[in-house]
This record gives structure tokens, C-alpha cells and sequence, in this order.
């Protein structure tokens, strides 16, 4: 991941954002599944599903939302 960050034009503050939040989430689902095996309640993959529906669908959303500031930037330059 570092690798790639290198090479590309990703600001320090969004590569320290995304490895924060990254790691702070695999790391704590690996250290519950490692307590408790796959014996976890319901709830907690209710709400493990549903957090990662919620990651994936606000990714979806800013991914859009860059694409149309780069799409009026592109029209911008252009004009």
C-alpha cells in the first residue's frame, strides 16, 4: 500500500486517514474473531455486515462525487 501511494499522487493526510481507518477496522475484527472463533452473536455480524455496506455505499457516493468535480475541472481547462 505504501508502494502504491508512492507512486501515486495521494496527499499524506488521506494516506494517513486511509491506513488509520483501514487498519483500526481489520485489526479489530481479526482480534474479536481470534477471541471468540466464529462463536460470535448475531448481532455483531448484523452490524459487521452492515458496516461494511456502509463503507462500500459512502465509497460508491465519493467516488461519484470526484468524478463530477474532475469532469467539471476537465470542462473548465477546456473551454
Amino acid at each position: 500500500m505504501c508502494y502504491v501511494a508512492g507512486l501515486g499522487k495521494v496527499s499524506p493526510r488521506r494516506f494517513f486517514l486511509a491506513n488509520v481507518m483501514g487498519r483500526l477496522v481489520a485489526s479489530s475484527f481479526v482480534t474479536l474473531v481470534g477471541s471468540q472463533g466464529f462463536h460470535m452473536p448475531v448481532l455483531f455480524w448484523a452490524v459487521a455486515i452492515l458496516a461494511m455496506a456502509g463503507f462500500y455505499l459512502a465509497w460508491i457516493f465519493y467516488s461519484q462525487k470526484m468524478k463530477i468535480r474532475f469532469d467539471v475541472h476537465q470542462n473548465l481547462e477546456g473551454a
